[in-house]
């Protein structure tokens, strides 16, 4: 199914709202539900073939123009709202029947008229359509094409894409140093703000994009220089395929007003430590500043509160830090990372609560915020011979003790593991649980911890959260306090049987579970019984 299939449920809008929503290749046309419900199946439109058939007369054969912003996601003439099923009817048999009459009339190629030529029952299609995704490699290129003089010899014209609403003026105009994502504005659907209507991200991004390609494609005549003019070239999978990345090497970043390098995250109003972090650092990791930032650019502090609120979306500020599975937090992201790589799955997948207490520390280790403020009273200060006035009282406030940056970012190493030790750091560990069908187990101890620290080492996260050589251990021996002691053996906790109430199987199924469930999740091939153990011998078998 080609890209240009678009379902369209209710003329491209909501609430009989004629605001298109997706671009595929093929619209589904039904009537929105408000508006009641059609006797014959839903018609589908196939855009990419009228896209190529009409190329002559341009989107201009169907799509409202504006004199200022260009080619308009609409069709021409369409209302904001259909008052009735009929007036919908109308407008859509209209536009489509009356173009393919008009063109047969013209001896052109047209589409059918007859009611059932277009409604009829088919199997339910499936759009390709990818979402266009401004990433800062694409970012970076139009940065660079909109360096180069324009024809009234202006440079750096960051304002052909950024811009705000001047109330005053009552126009768009660009403010250099509030350039911000298009979503600090446009929200999911078209709105209407102090009685002007706002559209939807994406159908401004539309007007924005689109136009501002097709006239630089009749300048330069040049479609490598213009970037994509049709809808497939921004939402087809192949073809963005083959959009030119840049690596993060050649990017320059982005020049936002008050971003530091590194920073200290705060929490206000609690004694909760200082964070130090590198954004700079963090930047190569994402793609596009909404994987941390989401909607808008602005500091985690300023929509999320400590208790929550309607402005964060009722997430605490404590939640948009922490809160695992979300794709937005630092737990979140950092969770996901040592979940989808196989060669840290084996641990943290089977960890009850990433991520554990000893963690916290690795973020808040700057110190606790600014001392509270007391009151000091000052001299008496003499403002005019003879005379003094009362005695000025002022509030202090004492900063907290920062590190050194030198300190806090620098690049943490994995501890080497240390010498082998039949006490403390078996090279091998047999492991025997009783049973009679096979025999014990001889476990490669330090095959196994040295093939854990070797890919730790790899990560500059796996190095600054592992830290200490013990922090590996706790794969394996959970629950195991304090972390630089050496763990007891397992028997310790789980017994020939497990224990009732609570999550504590047997002895031999926590060894199963554990060492299968690692092997399982790091995709090794060692799960099955002869795997581990050795073949039962013949004695043991007769018996």
């Amino acid at each position: 199914m080609a890209v240009g299939l678009l379902f369209l449920s209710g003329c491209y809008g909501e609430h009989r709202e004629a605001v298109p929503t997706e671009r595929p290749a093929l619209i589904t046309m039904s009537m929105p539900a408000e508006l009641g419900a059609m006797d014959r199946p839903p018609a589908k439109f196939p855009h990419d073939k009228h896209e190529e058939a009409l190329k002559a007369e341009d989107c201009k054969a169907c799509h409202a123009v504006d004199q200022k912003l260009g080619i308009l996601p609409v069709l021409d003439k369409q209302p904001e709202r259909f008052s009735d099923d009929d007036r919908f009817v109308e407008f859509y048999h209209g536009k489509c029947i009356g173009c393919h009459e008009r063109r047969r009339a013209e001896g052109k190629k047209a589409g059918p008229q007859a009611c059932g030529e277009c409604h009829k029952l088919a199997p339910p299609a499936v759009s390709e359509r990818r979402p266009a995704r401004h990433d800062y490699s694409l970012h970076f290129r139009h940065v660079k094409a909109t360096a180069e003089p324009a024809p009234d010899g202006r440079k750096d014209r960051c304002d052909a894409c950024h811009h705000v609403f001047d109330e005053q003026k009552k126009e768009r105009v660009y403010k250099k140093g509030a350039e911000a994502s298009c979503r600090d504005c446009h929200a999911q659907s078209d709105q209407v703000v102090s009685g002007r209507k706002r559209r939807s991200v994406r159908n401004a991004s539309h007007i924005a994009c689109i136009n501002c390609h097709r006239e630089t494609l009749k300048k330069t005549g040049d479609p490598k220089k213009s970037g994509p003019a049709d809808c497939a070239g921004c939402h087809d999978a192949k073809r963005q395929a083959q959009f030119a990345v840049l690596k993060p090497e050649q990017i320059e970043r982005l020049k936002i007003e008050k971003q530091p390098d590194r920073a200290w995250v705060e929490t206000p109003k609690t004694n909760a430590s200082l964070v130090p972090f590198d954004h700079k650092a963090h930047e190569p990791l994402t793609t596009v500043c909404r994987d941390c930032h989401h909607d808008t650019l602005k500091r985690c502090a300023e929509c999320h509160e400590l208790s929550g609120g309607q402005k964060g979306g009722n997430v605490t500020l404590e939640q948009a830090h922490h809160r695992a599975g979300s794709g937005f937090s630092c737990v979140g992201c950092h969770e996901r990372l040592t979940s989808t790589k196989v060669e840290c799955a084996g641990c943290h997948e089977q960890m009850l609560e990433p991520p554990g207490e000893r963690a916290c520390a690795v973020c808040h280790s700057g110190t606790a915020p600014a001392v509270v403020s007391v009151p000091i009273v000052g001299p008496a200060v003499e403002e005019a011979p003879g005379t003094q006035s009362a005695p000025s009282a002022a509030l202090v406030t004492t900063p907290p003790h920062k590190p050194p940056d030198a300190e806090l970012f620098a690049d943490v190493k994995l501890a080497p593991l240390p010498k082998v030790d039949a006490k403390d750091f078996p090279e091998k560990i047999t492991i025997d649980v009783g049973g009679k069908k096979y025999q014990p187990t001889v476990m490669p101890h330090l095959k196994i911890v040295k093939k854990l620290h070797d890919e730790s080492a790899k990560s500059k996260l796996a190095n600054r959260f592992h830290g200490k050589t013990e922090v590996l251990c706790a794969g394996c021996h959970h629950h195991h306090s304090p972390a630089d002691k050496r763990p007891p053996p397992c028997r310790s906790c789980h017994g020939a049987a497990a224990t009732a109430g609570r999550d504590m199987p047997s002895l031999e199924n926590a060894f199963h579970r554990q060492c299968i469930g690692c092997h399982q999740q790091m995709a090794r091939k060692e799960q099955g019984c002869t795997d581990c153990h050795k073949a039962e011998k013949v004695a043991e078998a007769a018996r």
